[in-house]
């Protein structure tokens, strides 16, 4: 006996708490994401999951996906009654407790949402901390670290670690606000060390009479600035005559006080 109908018609929580008592096969298809899910119960467990026919056997990524079949509003399902031996059991997972938490996870995402983090912007680790988190925080963390120590936006973790974006975000989130991890413009910019103010090159200032096209690919400040550029390198400094540029001073300065040189 098979029974099928699509999430419009009842919601996957509702289907599950049903058919998770049984044994047999649950999929799940013509999501929005194109991506088909295969569960099979056993006596009130969840025993195997698949996704596009592959076996997920970590029970966290089983975790995480049932987080986001949580939030499936539009698709399909067929269940089929099957033996136990038709079945290969990987974990087993209490279909009511999983259900549980899994709703719990969903909703706390969806009610965190205005104050989760854009999924472009990058974050750093700020220090190594021993500080206290739940096992899901840990390994994602984990799992996350080499790429947070270079420094990563959300888009870039869940597409190299295969998780999903929205539970990456509020990942993220909780980090940050843990102290954890900082944002930061570029990943770039994160890695480059500050220079020290006795690094930093000053030029003096100099009357210039003319530049000449720059001949070489450096670029200078002007043109990194956004403004003119100008070889510096071909610059003619017009030095002052220092005789005749005091006389033509103190000539003035005297003009001006009403006195003659």
């Amino acid at each position: 006996m098979a029974i099928f109908g699509t999430f419009n018609d009842m919601p996957l929580p509702d289907v599950l708490s049903l058919v998770g008592r049984s044994s047999g096969r649950f999929f799940i298809t013509d999501l929005p994401t194109y991506v088909d899910y295969e569960l099979n119960f056993f006596d009130g467990a969840l025993i195997a999951l698949y996704i596009n026919q592959s076996p997920v056997e970590d029970v966290v990524d089983v975790s995480h996906s049932m987080v986001e079949l949580m939030r499936t509003r539009i698709g399909q399902f067929r269940y089929e009654r099957r033996p136990p031996h038709d079945l290969v059991e990987y974990f087993r997972l209490p279909v009511d407790q999983l259900l549980l938490s899994s709703l719990a996870m969903a909703d706390e995402i969806d009610a965190m949402r205005p104050f989760l983090p854009n999924e472009k912007t990058v974050f750093v680790c700020a220090e190594n901390s021993e500080k206290w988190m739940d096992d899901d925080l840990r390994y994602f963390y984990e799992l996350s670290y080499n790429l947070l120590n270079e420094g990563a936006s959300g888009e870039v973790i869940a597409t190299k670690t295969g998780q999903y974006l929205d539970q990456v975000l509020f990942c993220l989130y909780k980090l940050r606000s843990a102290g954890l991890i900082v944002p930061c413009r570029s990943p770039a910019r994160a890695a480059s060390p500050a220079v020290a103010p006795a690094q930093q090159q000053f030029a003096a200032p100099a009357m210039l009479s003319g530049a000449e096209p720059g001949l070489a690919g450096e670029e200078n400040d002007g043109a990194a600035a956004g403004g003119p550029s100008a070889d510096l390198r071909h610059v003619n400094i017009a030095r002052p005559d220092s005789d005749g540029f005091f006389s033509r001073f103190f000539s003035k300065l005297s003009s001006t006080l009403g006195y003659r040189t």
